[in-house]
């Protein structure tokens, strides 16, 4: 049974959150020119994460990531890439960071997080290729073996459509050992049959509207998104998987992102590609990322786990 926090939690996120996302299906130009304003206006307050996580902030090519590194006294040969949220319009925050050293120490892996660049000034090969450029980074030090991709939302469905980038472009790069898969969106959109199951769940998404969900493709196309030339950064599940890395995928039984599962394991299968899941029971969208919560302990226990080679339960 849900906690006390974590019921808290998704009313506030009711309140909050689904308002905005609602906003962004219903007055897109003007959610798309205050995230661009937004962008403009955030720095990260390095100076204060300093004196909190242990990071080094470094460059590869023209993109930023900050290693985070455990302060474990059994370090851990293993580097995880972590790829942040927020619908590749809303940059990552002060909470990656947490979420990352709380990762770094309970794994003692270092984690890479990875600052990728956003819409709507960018396009969506720069993001790919920005990942791309730190991953190379990662492996002038460490075996494709030792590496791990994680990704929350959109981060997940980056880490995804990087490794198709990388299959149908030729690049000739190493795949990494895993993918972590928190929350991903495989398709947009979504089949009819998925938005029908969406309808299904009620009103059982306190972050997301049934609409949302529906018209992502609308929004990205109206935020001047063109992927004609890498339609697999919207699309993914088209494309060819076999070969790819083992993966864990993270759903919350409440969120209607989970109605893809059914289709990615179907996928996996058809590809030979192993495949271990987690539907968290009552949970939100990437529970696991608000670390205050009960529950977030107990889902960031099974992806700890998961990165220390243990097997998923």
């Amino acid at each position: 049974m849900a906690t006390l926090a974590y019921k808290l939690t998704e009313k506030l996120f009711r309140r909050s959150v689904q308002p905005v996302m609602k906003r962004a299906i219903t007055d897109t130009t003007n959610y798309i020119n205050e995230c661009r304003e937004n962008q403009k206006k955030t720095v990260l307050p390095l100076e204060k994460l300093h004196r909190k996580y242990s990071f080094d902030e470094n460059q590869a090519g023209d993109t930023h990531y900050y290693a985070v590194h455990s302060h474990s006294s059994e370090p851990f040969k293993k580097l995880v890439m972590y790829f942040f949220g927020g619908g590749f319009m809303m940059a990552g925050d002060k909470g990656d960071f947490e979420f990352a050293q709380d990762m770094a120490d309970k794994t003692g892996a270092e984690v890479w997080l990875v600052w990728y660049p956003l819409f709507p000034d960018t396009t969506a090969e720069k993001i790919i290729e920005s990942a791309l450029q730190v991953y190379r980074e990662a492996l002038k030090t460490h075996s494709a073996h030792d590496i791990i991709f994680f990704g929350l939302s959109s981060g997940a469905s980056l880490c995804l459509s990087s490794m198709v980038h990388i299959k149908q472009r030729k690049l000739g790069i190493s795949l990494p050992e895993k993918l972590i898969l928190f929350s991903p969106t495989v398709r947009i959109p979504l089949t009819m049959e998925q938005y029908a199951s969406i309808q299904d769940m009620g009103d059982s998404d306190c972050m997301f509207p049934p609409e949302y969900i529906r018209d992502m493709g609308k929004l990205m196309d109206i935020a001047g998104v063109n992927c004609s030339d890498v339609p697999w950064f919207k699309s993914p599940i088209h494309y060819n998987w076999k070969g790819f890395p083992e993966m864990l995928v993270i759903y919350g039984e409440k969120e209607y992102l989970s109605v893809q599962l059914e289709e990615i394991k179907q996928k996996c299968i058809q590809d030979n590609v192993k495949l271990n899941t987690i539907v968290g029971r009552e949970m939100m969208h990437t529970w696991a990322a608000a670390g205050f919560l009960p529950e977030a302990k107990d889902g960031r226990k099974m992806i700890y786990d998961y990165i220390k080679g243990n097997a998923v339960t």
